[in-house]
């Protein structure tokens, strides 16, 4: 593989051309804040908390460390004040979006906020428009979420904030939500989300109800998963699992 000499605050490291830099830095344990990166989901650069330094002699500027691909030996600062004040200012337009995630945003950057914006008015207050959760749905699910609206306006939804039969109702779009701003109702035999309800499948090996029907059938037919294993819940597929494996270690 074609290796490259960078520098990151004063430090040699070797990587692979092509790397984007914030992968670097992670491969080599140098903290870069995020709250929109998502590995193996394309580049987005939509929080604009990453920000590197990049420093040439007298000049420098600041870029998105997610969708910065490394080409040439460059030199990067990732703890500069420049790029603590850019970090800063843009938690800060964050925090104007959702006041609630103040927590949340100053653990990201390791520092202290205030709120020096005026509120954005916003359908949903809890809403960081992150995108983790619609690109999530595009990139491992069906695609069922997008981003409608314009400006303070603009939400996730489905298309035309009407039930889509396209979503599995899997919920990895509340899962991977930072701010818990997707809600799903769920009970002992279904789940509701984005304006629809789904009745869940039951686990043949303990009984209990895990799964919608449109999830299994997604995860069997469009993603080509044992059918077997995905009728299980969850804790009845760690314990199959824990058992083949003293099985195997006790045929040797």
């Amino acid at each position: 593989m074609n290796k490259i000499e960078i520098i990151i605050n004063d430090k040699p490291y070797l990587v692979t051309k092509g790397t984007l830099l914030i992968e670097a830095c992670c491969d080599n344990q140098i903290y870069i804040p995020s709250l929109c990166y998502m590995p193996g989901a394309g580049t987005f650069a939509g929080c604009r908390l990453c920000v590197v330094e990049i420093r040439k002699k007298d000049s420098y500027k600041l870029v998105a460390s997610c969708e910065y691909p490394i080409n040439k030996s460059e030199t990067f600062y990732t703890d500069s004040e420049k790029v603590k004040n850019s970090r800063r200012i843009s938690a800060e337009l964050l925090l104007a979006r959702v006041a609630s995630a103040k927590e949340l945003l100053e653990n990201i950057i390791q520092q202290p906020l205030k709120r020096i914006f005026e509120q954005i008015p916003s359908e949903n207050k809890e809403c960081l428009l992150c995108g983790l959760c619609y690109r999530a749905c595009q990139k491992f699910g069906p695609a069922a979420l997008n981003t409608c609206g314009r400006g303070s306006y603009k939400t996730v939804a489905t298309p035309y904030n009407e039930a889509n039969p396209d979503c599995i109702v899997c919920g990895i779009c509340e899962s991977i939500c930072p701010t818990q701003a997707i809600k799903i109702n769920k009970d002992e035999n279904s789940i509701s989300i984005w304006h629809q309800r789904s009745d869940l499948i039951t686990c043949p090996a303990c009984g209990k109800k895990h799964i919608t029907e449109k999830t299994y059938l997604f995860l069997t037919q469009e993603l080509g998963l044992p059918a077997d294993e995905m009728q299980l819940c969850e804790d009845c597929r760690k314990t199959k699992l824990s058992s083949e494996i003293q099985n195997c270690f006790m045929k040797r």
